[in-house]
Parts: structure tokens; C-alpha cells; sequence
């Protein structure tokens, strides 16, 4: 169970904590997850950057992220359902999901962090937030 399954190549919300401030205006792309070695969720967020309207809240917050916010990543929220879909297929496969995970970012290079999961619902809504550990040295 070594592979990469893709589980969205489109875009798609999510929400990202660094520093001291946060972003709602950026998209997940090229989403991917495996179950082994270790479960890791691999999102791009590159095409952020190339948005053709520099001034967009989209492009700022990718270019903030890009110059060093992504060391001070925090929480980063998925609310996709396709997403938690593949995570609740490969639970299912690994006999329940690890307590630890990867997250690895593709932003101007690749970022990795080790991340505690937490699904959070509210109503119908289902949210998963991937709290980063601070401990945690990847880069």
C-alpha cells in the first residue's frame, strides 16, 4: 500500500494558520494520500502563485506563504469531502488511522510536517484540522 492514490487534481478551499495570522483565500491542488509508510496528505499549493492577478488576495497570501510563512505553518483545515472520503477508505485498509501523519506541502519547493489529526463536525459539515507540531523540524 506503498502508493499514491490522487485524490483531486482540481482545486480545491482550504484554511491555513502561521504565524500570527491566517488565510482563507487559497486553493489545494494535486492532492494526494497513501497509507504507508506512514498516512501523508501531499497538497500543492504553487498555482496560488500564478494567478494572472498579482493583487489578488489569493496571490498575496500564496507569496506571504511562499517567503517563509510555510516555516510557521500552525493548522492547516481541509473541508473537502472527497478528501476525507480517500482518508476513511485508507482507515478502513490500515485497521483505523494513526494518531500522527504527514502533511507535505508543495509551495517553492516541498514542506513537510508531522501533524495531529482532528475531525471536527459541525451539523452535516465535516472538517478535518491537521494541527502541525511545533517540535517538528521538517522543512
Amino acid at each position: 500500500m506503498d502508493c499514491w492514490r490522487t485524490v483531486r487534481k482540481g482545486g480545491f478551499d482550504i484554511h491555513v494558520s502561521y504565524g500570527h495570522t491566517y488565510s482563507n483565500n487559497l486553493y489545494a491542488y494535486n492532492t494526494r494520500v497513501r497509507g504507508e509508510p506512514q498516512l501523508e496528505i501531499e497538497v500543492d499549493l504553487n498555482p496560488n502563485l500564478r494567478r494572472r492577478d498579482k493583487d489578488s488576495s489569493m496571490a498575496l497570501d500564496a507569496r506571504e506563504l511562499a517567503d517563509g510563512g510555510i516555516a510557521r505553518l500552525k493548522l492547516f483545515q481541509i473541508d473537502d469531502p472527497k478528501l476525507l472520503g480517500a482518508l476513511e477508505v485508507i482507515g478502513r485498509e490500515l485497521g483505523g488511522l494513526p494518531e500522527t501523519w504527514l502533511l507535505t506541502v508543495l509551495l517553492n519547493g516541498t514542506h513537510r510536517f508531522r501533524v495531529t489529526p482532528e475531525l471536527k463536525q459541525s451539523g452535516a459539515w465535516t472538517s478535518l484540522l491537521l494541527h502541525v507540531d511545533e517540535s517538528d523540524t521538517r522543512g
